[in-house]
């Protein structure tokens, strides 16, 4: 604590230097520059250090990091990776993105495209919501390739981003993709052709990759 007294306190200023005493118990102990000066018959206090200690100077005086311009390159499997590959991401403002994503579908060769909005920025856990046109559902015949076949269609989602950092981050979530009519159409045609089917197709899927990011921007 440091003292700068150019004039005689009054009493009453006396009192208040007393009372900032009584609350600054052990100043040495707090982290930071934390100085009452008293000049001209005024007090003056620099709470720096008592604001570190409860986590207020570091939210006060954090800077948001800009992700305008930002460009990641994801590797993993979900609908937005188009099955099981790659997703394109660009911020063209700092919390909207778009990307176009590419793979091997089982059935055929699948792409995404759509939209990805940040909920929040500058913390390690970012949560988003997406959407996408694209293919949605994937009808594959183990015993010959004629009849696999892709299905187009909208999907929403949402996720979280997982500790951004300098080089990459984790990535993943839960689609909802809308099918329409023709996917069921397409398996009543197939099973009235004998074809017995594995698994069935669920209302919500998975979504997970890790992303490469070009700069230092976290995204």
């Amino acid at each position: 604590m440091v003292l700068n007294q150019t004039n005689r306190l009054p009493s009453l200023d006396s009192w208040i230097l007393n009372t900032y005493q009584s609350i600054l118990i052990s100043p040495s102990s707090l982290p930071g520059n934390n100085t009452l000066t008293v000049s001209g018959g005024k007090v003056h206090a620099d709470w720096s250090g008592v604001r570190a200690i409860f986590g207020l100077g570091f939210k006060l005086d954090e800077k948001q990091r800009s992700t305008s311009g930002a460009v990641s390159l994801g590797f993993g499997a979900g609908l937005d990776y188009g099955g099981f590959g790659a997703n394109l991401l660009m911020y063209p403002h700092d919390n909207l993105g778009v990307f176009i994503g590419a793979g091997y579908a089982i059935a055929g060769f699948g792409t995404n495209g759509g939209v990805k909005i940040r909920l929040n920025n500058g913390t390690k856990t970012r949560g988003y919501v997406l959407g996408m046109y694209g293919y949605n559902a994937a009808i594959s015949v183990s015993s010959t390739t004629t009849y696999n076949k892709l299905f187009y269609g909208p999907t929403v989602g949402a996720g979280i981003d997982l500790k951004p950092g300098l080089s990459g981050h984790w990535s993943m979530g839960v689609l909802v993709p809308f099918r329409n009519s023709d996917v069921d159409e397409y398996i009543n045609f197939l099973k009235s052709q004998g074809a017995r089917f594995k698994n069935v197709l669920l209302p919500i899927t998975l979504t997970v990759g890790f992303r490469f990011v070009s700069d230092n921007k976290g995204i």
